[in-house]
């Protein structure tokens, strides 16, 4: 498999991380060859973008990036994302997290899972993830979906602890905030994510038309299971009730 890299020319405005793992959705161009359709990004957000852009068919973007789907394709029958590391350690630690942790990913999710791992050939140490196209369908899945590709990355995680534990034990990371704020509903919103997210009218989770910056800024998992936020928070809500309410 081999990359063919695509210059989008985008001048992106993102936020510092502690670990600059960057991410693309891919095209499949045909004859082992992939592209990115947009820019590498180390700000999860903008896939929120994208899929806003896609359901709507108008350019969406915000902070710089834009994605056009007259312009740039994007793939339906499977979730295509490439993984962009910061250095072969933290790529060859991604494939050692990956299957580790993959068994009880796959159980947290209802047999989900997070797709197959392909090498692919490119300029900077990189990945191609090929999964279910359902972490597309929906802003909030593809948020969890990279935040957990994100968190395999990480060279120090922690593999003698659960997957959970493991996010919370990143110490001076933004992934072990987020799953500080939701590691009190996540298992339940995993274990229901089909019923969660099936029958949304909008990609963006909420139950009306929403600005490009409510999208980008408030539609993804840490916003939706914290603020319990849209459709998928309500839904979420209604559940940790009856499941409170069966304990009793």
């Amino acid at each position: 498999m081999k990359l063919k890299l695509i210059d989008w020319k985008q001048g992106l405005a993102e936020i510092p991380q502690q670990l600059n793992t960057k991410f693309a959705f891919a095209h499949k161009e045909g004859n082992g060859v992939y592209s990115n359709n947009m820019p590498f990004v180390k700000c999860r957000d903008f896939f929120g973008d994208v899929l806003e852009a896609v359901q709507t068919g108008t350019p969406k973007g915000i902070y710089g990036f834009m994605f056009d789907t007259t312009k740039q394709p994007f793939d339906t029958d499977k979730c295509r994302m490439l993984v962009q590391f910061v250095s072969e350690e933290s790529k060859q630690a991604f494939l050692k997290n990956y299957n580790h942790f993959k068994k009880e990913l796959k159980f947290l999710t209802g047999g989900l899972g997070y797709g197959t791992i392909r090498d692919i050939e490119a300029e900077n140490p990189t990945l191609l993830v090929i999964a279910n196209p359902i972490w597309q369908q929906s802003v909030v899945g593809i948020s969890w979906f990279t935040y957990v590709l994100k968190v395999l990355s990480w060279p120090t995680l922690d593999t003698t602890k659960s997957f959970v534990e493991a996010c919370l034990s990143l110490d001076n990371s933004n992934e072990k905030s987020y799953m500080n704020a939701v590691k009190d509903n996540i298992n339940i919103f995993l274990k229901n994510f089909k019923t969660l997210t099936n029958n949304l009218q909008y990609v963006h989770g909420y139950n009306e038309p929403q600005t490009i910056s409510v999208i980008h800024n408030s539609a993804g998992f840490k916003s939706v299971l914290f603020g319990l936020l849209g459709d998928v928070g309500k839904q979420l809500k209604e559940l940790m009730h009856h499941e409170a309410m069966a304990k009793t």
